[in-house]
């Protein structure tokens, strides 16, 4: 077994077990070493210290969304959200059970959690966690410290939490500094680097003696102390009874650690946050903000000043950047900082593992002795990312080691033979995907056009086995509506991640430190109003931001690929647009951007110009307005045509208005899917094809249908995708040369051009087959199916009305196109018995899936009319 533990080095002799029992007692006492809470300072000096710090206070409506009464659709959509085949608790119920009798349970849960939430406290079997271990990747398996804890709580316990979170998270953007990122709603993992990445470019060209500092903390979430948490909790003015829920939540919690399937001992936990817990990463957030704002009201510590911001500090859990200024001294206040809160809180650093970075700046030799770093480091990583003192360096230290991981990768899947062909294209999806997203998202740098070439070609070998291509690249990053697998395209992801910035820049609801330091940055107008307007594009290059400005050069490619500079119009600040030449003589406009009147979007509604009585209700404007509102009125008729929008300008004109609006997520998708709205690798080459042979013609809008139609046929991947291979003309027909009897039909029907229409339908070996197939599909669904190529090989369904029996079509089709295929190169006909078989295989599948996803009611209402149908002749589809 990968991660069963064949010995372990005891944690207080260093003596090496090997024998099961000793390797549990091993794990054991190191748990309980590491939750042990050492002698801890005295609830005076905490209440001292918190009562020094300015922290936001929770407001009386928010106390009253924490503690009222738990409703029973917070219980249900908590219960819908549970995720099937994890482990349960020590009480054996799993998320299976909960879901199944949800309807039976939700109220009995209600009045359940109402108590706990009431009265403060807590079933014996909420203390109760089963912790696993699982080896830390490139780590020393010899020791207990290279081993992640993984904690298995009670189903019911996660319930209860997890509606304490959703109500919790809605209140932390508004207590917790926007120096903090992680855990916080409508904040991102980029917030900080960007950040980071602006104050390294300022102090090199700036010449500033600087110093960046990674803190590295030892077991951060295991050293939680709690009494610190709650005293922290009241100085936020929590409410004291959601206080008194957390309290009881850990009360004298214990664990046993289960290794190589034995469970040791059960013992005390005195400290740290509870592995598995919805609330502990919110808890921890918390936890974290004192030192934080510690930082930054010390005057022991001097910060990096850019564009007028001081930057003392940067936080994502426990993943913290100290940025000095006045280094030696700054540096060695941070110290003192850091030991008076570890004292306090638990918080202890492991300064053999705590990174720094020196700009402009050389430690001196006594630093140097008294801390041992490395004062030489080029680079400092930070959330995953390597951020180095040379900016140019950034792609090198960063992707290089990316592409090298991806090929290795490739090669070894490659040596998998069972993977189909869609289970390739998914691999690339989960596995190489978000590895270069998250570096695409992170990292405003160009990447190479080359380089997604060569990626491409990677990709290409890897689903292909390194055989020639069957269906073209572009055609298979199509989305599978369109006719493709939805292969990822990596350069309209690299466009559409780099975009973000942009579109965050015209949201007021978001907010971040990097955002307030580049609209500081371009003082002379709004940066949002460069988004249409290139001449003022032109002077934010001016000013040198090399991060601005590489966010607008991607822009401006996108903007030439679609080809949407007229719609962009529609984004203009009429007081900055330098086509208005009003603007530049009268300067009321400007004060109409303080009123709301900023894009000339938002002098409309539904995309109609408003009236002037209108604008003057709703923004205030004065009597004596009116003739400037006639001026800008002008200047949008003259610009701004919403009738003639092409597919690009539809959807930018959708996503840029969303910015301006009400931020929704997966952005990143969304500007994905509008950059393909350009992409011409389409498939209605594949589309005329099917039209010549059959002598057919099909619409845009029939052929996105087929696709659909193929992509819902079964819950399985092997049968979907083997519709689309149908549709694609995957398999090789004789007239293209491959086979012996080429061009001739090998089922010896004497046609000389035997063409995938041919093959699949026209063969008059194929006659009598499609005519059986045809008589019991009009027997099981009642109906008269029209009986031609459209509708028994492409799957055009309109004549049936109910979704189930469509569903149930799509499977019964799937199997008689798998029939001809299992006949291939051979001159027997397939069989409507062969036809059967293989719909017995799907059924079995198809019960089974639904059995596993509790869906099996949904099952037998899809499936009712073939079991009456075929029951009499076969007994086994019971």
């Amino acid at each position: 077994m990968e991660n069963t533990i064949y010995k372990i080095k005891n944690p207080r002799t260093g003596q090496i077990e090997e024998s099961r029992e000793k390797i549990k007692e091993c794990f054991e006492m190191f748990y309980r070493d590491l939750y042990k809470q050492p002698e801890a300072a005295s609830e005076q000096r905490i209440e001292k210290f918190l009562n020094g710090l300015e922290l936001s206070k929770v407001k009386d409506f928010q106390n009253e969304i924490l503690t009222k009464p738990i409703t029973i659709k917070e219980v249900n959509v908590a219960i819908s959200k549970l995720k099937l085949g994890k482990s349960p608790g020590s009480d054996g119920y799993t998320g299976e059970w909960y879901k199944c009798l949800k309807s039976s349970l939700s109220t009995l849960l209600v009045r359940t959690f109402n108590w706990v939430l009431r009265t403060g406290e807590t079933p014996p079997s909420w203390h109760e966690a089963v912790i696993s271990v699982i080896p830390k990747e490139n780590k020393d398996k010899q020791e207990c410290g290279n081993y992640r804890p993984i904690s298995v709580l009670n189903v019911d316990y996660k319930l209860f939490t997890s509606i304490l979170a959703r109500r919790l998270e809605n209140i932390l953007p508004d207590i917790i500094n926007l120096d903090q990122t992680g855990f916080i709603q409508q904040r991102q993992t980029m917030d900080n680097i960007r950040r980071t990445l602006h104050i390294v470019d300022h102090a090199t060209r700036e010449k500033n003696c600087a110093l960046i500092v990674g803190l590295d903390a030892e077991k951060a979430f295991d050293s939680v102390r709690w009494l610190f948490l709650y005293k922290l909790m009241d100085k936020f003015a929590f409410h004291s009874a959601f206080i008194k829920v957390i309290q009881s939540l850990y009360s004298k919690p214990t664990a046993r650690i289960k290794v190589n399937g034995d469970l040791s001992d059960s013992f005390m936990l005195e400290r740290g946050s509870r592995q598995g817990c919805p609330l502990s990463p919110l808890l921890f957030t918390l936890f974290i903000e004192p030192l934080g704002q510690l930082l930054r009201q010390s005057t022991q510590i001097k910060g990096i000043t850019v564009a007028g911001i001081e930057h003392k500090v940067a936080m994502f859990a426990d993943d913290v950047l100290v940025y000095l200024e006045e280094p030696e001294k700054s540096f060695n206040g941070l110290m003192i900082l850091l030991k008076e809160f570890g004292n306090l809180s638990g918080y202890k650093l492991n300064i053999s593992k705590t990174q720094v970075m020196t700009l402009n700046f050389t430690a001196s030799t006594d630093l140097q002795n008294r801390y041992s770093l490395s004062w030489e480091s080029q680079e400092i990583k930070y959330l995953g990312v390597t951020v180095t003192k040379d900016l140019t360096k950034l792609l090198q230290v960063n992707y290089e080691p990316l592409s090298l991981r991806i090929t290795e990768d490739l090669h070894r899947w490659s040596l998998i033979p069972f993977l189909s062909l869609t289970s390739r294209v998914n691999t690339i999806k989960m596995s190489v995907l978000p590895k270069l997203l998250y570096l695409f998202r992170t990292l405003p740098i160009e990447v190479p056009e080359g380089q997604f070439g060569e990626w491409d070609k990677q990709i290409s070998r890897f689903i292909w086995q390194g055989k020639r291509p069957r269906i073209r690249f572009g055609t298979l990053q199509l989305k599978k509506e369109q006719g493709g697998l939805a292969l990822p395209c990596l350069k309209y992801y690299y466009y559409a991640s780099q975009l973000i910035p942009l579109i965050l820049w015209c949201n007021e609801e978001y907010r971040s430190k990097w955002k307030e330091l580049e609209i500081k940055t371009v003082n002379k107008f709004p940066l949002q109003a460069v988004i249409g307007d290139r001449t003022l594009g032109l002077c934010v290059e001016e000013s040198g931001n090399c991060w601005i400005n590489f966010t607008l050069k991607i822009w401006n490619k996108v903007v030439n690929l679609t080809k949407i500079q007229r719609m962009l119009n529609f984004f203009r600040w009429c007081a900055f647009d330098s086509e208005f030449l009003p603007n530049g003589r009268d300067f009321t406009f400007k004060s109409w951007v303080e009123k709301g009147l900023t894009t000339y979007l938002s002098f409309t509604k539904n995309d109609v110009f408003l009236s002037f009585q209108t604008l003057q209700n709703k923004h205030d404007l004065r009597k004596n307005d009116f003739y400037r509102y006639l001026q800008v009125r002008h200047s949008f008729i003259s610009k701004c045509n919403i009738s003639n929008f092409s597919q690009s300008d539809k959807a930018f004109y959708k996503i840029l208005k969303l910015a301006y609006g009400s931020l929704t997520s997966k952005m990143i998708s969304r500007i994905y899917n509008a950059l393909f709205t350009t992409d011409k690798s389409k498939t209605l080459y594949i589309k005329q094809k099917w039209e010549r042979e059959a002598d057919i013609t099909i619409s845009e809008n029939q052929w996105e249908e087929v696709f659909s139609f193929q992509w819902s046929s079964t819950n399985s991947l092997f049968w979907r995708e083997h519709c689309w291979k149908n549709v694609v003309r995957y398999f090789k027909s004789p007239i293209q040369g491959k086979y012996v009897t080429a061009p001739m039909c090998w089922r010896s029907c004497g046609s000389q051009e035997a063409n995938h229409y041919h093959i699949f339908w026209a063969c008059p070996k194929l006659n009598t087959y499609w005519k059986k197939i045809h008589r019991t599909l009009n027997c099981v669904f009642a109906t008269d199916i029209p009986l031609n190529f459209e509708n028994l090989y492409l799957g055009y369904s309109n004549y049936l009305d109910r979704r189930s029996d469509k569903k149930l079509l799509q499977a019964l089709l799937a199997a008689s196109k798998k029939n001809i295929t299992k006949k291939w190169l051979t001159p027997t006909a397939p069989s409507l018995n062969g036809w059967i078989d293989i719909i017995f295989e799907i059924f079995k599948m198809e019960k089974l899936t639904y059995t596993l996803n509790l869906k099996k009611p949904e099952f037998y209402v899809i499936w009712k009319k073939w079991i009456t149908y075929i029951t009499p002749m076969r007994a086994d589809f019971l």
